[in-house]
Protein backbone atom coordinates (compact mmCIF):
# COMPACT_ATOMS: atom_id res chain seq x y z
CA UNK A 1 0.00 0.00 0.00
CA UNK A 2 1.58 3.76 -0.79
CA UNK A 3 1.14 5.84 1.36
CA UNK A 4 -0.27 8.68 -1.33
CA UNK A 5 -3.17 7.36 -2.83
CA UNK A 6 -5.31 9.49 -5.20
CA UNK A 7 -8.59 9.84 -3.30
CA UNK A 8 -7.29 9.06 0.07
CA UNK A 9 -3.88 7.77 1.71
CA UNK A 10 -2.82 4.52 2.58
CA UNK A 11 -3.02 5.33 6.17
CA UNK A 12 -6.07 5.90 6.27
CA UNK A 13 -6.85 3.00 3.62
CA UNK A 14 -4.36 0.68 5.74
CA UNK A 15 -6.39 1.74 8.87
CA UNK A 16 -10.16 0.86 7.17
CA UNK A 17 -8.76 -2.43 5.40
CA UNK A 18 -7.72 -3.88 8.61
CA UNK A 19 -10.47 -2.90 10.19
CA UNK A 20 -12.78 -4.91 8.07
CA UNK A 21 -10.34 -7.59 7.57
CA UNK A 22 -8.33 -8.32 10.42
CA UNK A 23 -6.67 -11.05 8.90
CA UNK A 24 -5.28 -9.02 5.96
CA UNK A 25 -1.28 -8.15 5.91
CA UNK A 26 -0.69 -5.09 4.63
CA UNK A 27 3.44 -3.76 3.50
CA UNK A 28 3.55 0.05 3.05
CA UNK A 29 5.58 1.30 0.07
CA UNK A 30 6.63 4.60 0.04
CA UNK A 31 9.45 7.43 -0.31
CA UNK A 32 8.41 8.70 2.87
CA UNK A 33 11.29 8.18 5.17
CA UNK A 34 10.09 10.18 8.43
CA UNK A 35 9.48 8.30 11.83
CA UNK A 36 6.00 9.75 11.79
CA UNK A 37 4.77 7.88 9.17
CA UNK A 38 6.44 4.42 9.75
CA UNK A 39 4.55 4.85 13.14
CA UNK A 40 1.45 5.93 11.62
CA UNK A 41 1.58 3.37 9.27
CA UNK A 42 2.13 0.29 12.14
CA UNK A 43 -0.61 2.10 14.16
CA UNK A 44 -2.89 1.66 11.47
CA UNK A 45 -2.14 -2.29 11.21
CA UNK A 46 0.71 -2.31 8.96
CA UNK A 47 2.82 -5.15 9.20
CA UNK A 48 6.06 -4.19 7.34
CA UNK A 49 7.19 -0.39 6.01
CA UNK A 50 9.76 -0.67 2.87
CA UNK A 51 10.65 2.68 1.18
CA UNK A 52 10.86 2.56 -2.31
CA UNK A 53 14.57 2.62 -2.82
CA UNK A 54 14.53 -0.35 -0.45
CA UNK A 55 12.00 -1.87 -2.67
CA UNK A 56 14.63 -1.34 -5.65
CA UNK A 57 16.96 -3.76 -4.23
CA UNK A 58 15.24 -6.73 -3.83
CA UNK A 59 15.61 -8.63 -6.94
CA UNK A 60 19.47 -7.84 -6.20
CA UNK A 61 19.00 -9.61 -3.00
CA UNK A 62 16.71 -12.42 -4.65
CA UNK A 63 19.46 -13.33 -7.30
CA UNK A 64 22.32 -13.38 -4.59
CA UNK A 65 19.91 -15.68 -2.78
CA UNK A 66 19.39 -17.74 -5.76
CA UNK A 67 22.71 -18.29 -6.06
CA UNK A 68 24.10 -18.67 -2.70
CA UNK A 69 21.10 -21.83 -2.95
CA UNK A 70 22.58 -23.59 -5.85
CA UNK A 71 26.12 -23.28 -4.58
CA UNK A 72 24.83 -25.30 -1.57
CA UNK A 73 23.16 -27.56 -3.46
CA UNK A 74 26.39 -28.67 -4.60
CA UNK A 75 27.74 -29.06 -1.35
CA UNK A 76 28.82 -32.99 -0.82
CA UNK A 77 26.06 -34.18 1.62
CA UNK A 78 28.37 -34.38 5.13
CA UNK A 79 28.82 -38.05 6.61
CA UNK A 80 26.99 -39.44 9.49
Amino acid sequence: MDVQLGRTNGIAATRRLCSEHPEARVVMVTNHTDPWTRQAAKEAGAVAFVTKDELMSVPTIVRSLECIRQIVERLPTPLP
